[in-house]
């Protein structure tokens, strides 16, 4: 496990230094070297190779092979009974979904977030309910994409019903990117007074949330209400 988790990080070193066809190789050695173990923790490496592996063949403009890494990481993982491995498919089928999102295929982007939402939905794992609150956001954000908002609110607001309680910071700052997402949707439609309580309600949830601050800034600023769009900035 050593060594995979090491050729892994060599992997991400060559990358970073822009060498994604020597990152990639490094990733295919994993995955040779390592696929037949029955080890979780050497399993897992592979699956994270297979992840980076997809995410550097999409930056690259290879999306399909990027697609058909994230389809075999699901393939081999999606059925896993080991939580790191659920994690990685997880992973494999949200960026899938944000690349096809970015190809302006919002349908199919769609179709595998409820993919997300369908496999991991009734998990009580942390790892995978926030794999599941990112995917139904991103959902959000492809419905507004073929100008759905009505359809994207009701996602956003399902974010909000599944997660508010949850004490996991990260799925917490979802909800936050939810509420904001909303706001900013309602701000397309002229609900300025639905969308300045989005806000708020986004910052009260996550105080660092820049995008719901400057998004109540000029929501004020919308209505009018130059003062206290600045003393907004100043709370």
């Amino acid at each position: 496990e050593g060594v995979a988790r090491a050729l892994v990080n060599k992997g991400v070193a060559l990358g970073q230094m822009n060498r994604p066809e020597d990152e990639i190789a490094v990733y295919n050695k994993v995955v040779k070297r390592f696929s037949a173990s029955e080890r979780p923790e050497s399993l897992e490496q592979v699956a994270m190779a297979l992840v980076r592996k997809g995410i550097t063949l999409n930056r690259m403009n290879r999306s399909e092979d990027a697609f058909a890494v994230y389809d075999e990481v699901v393939e081999r993982f999606g059925e896993s009974e080991e939580l790191k491995l659920l994690e990685k498919a997880a992973m494999a089928l949200v960026n899938k979904g944000v690349a096809l999102r970015e190809m302006d295929r919002p349908e199919d982007a769609i179709a595998v977030y409820d993919n997300v939402v369908e496999r991991f939905g009734e998990s009580e794992e942390s790892e995978l309910l926030e794999k599941v609150a990112g995917a139904l956001v991103n959902k959000g954000v492809a419905l507004m994409k073929m100008d759905r908002p009505e359809d994207a609110i009701a996602v956003y607001d399902e974010v909000v019903e599944r997660f508010s309680e949850s004490e996991i910071e990260a799925v917490s700052i979802t909800v936050s990117k939810a509420i904001n997402n909303k706001g900013g949707t309602l701000l397309k439609i002229g609900d300025l007074e639905g969308a300045m309580a989005a806000y708020i309600a986004a910052q009260e949830l996550w105080p660092e949330n820049i995008l719901a601050i400057h998004g109540g800034f000029n929501t004020l600023r919308k209505m009018n209400k130059e003062n206290e769009a600045f003393s907004y900035l100043d709370e």
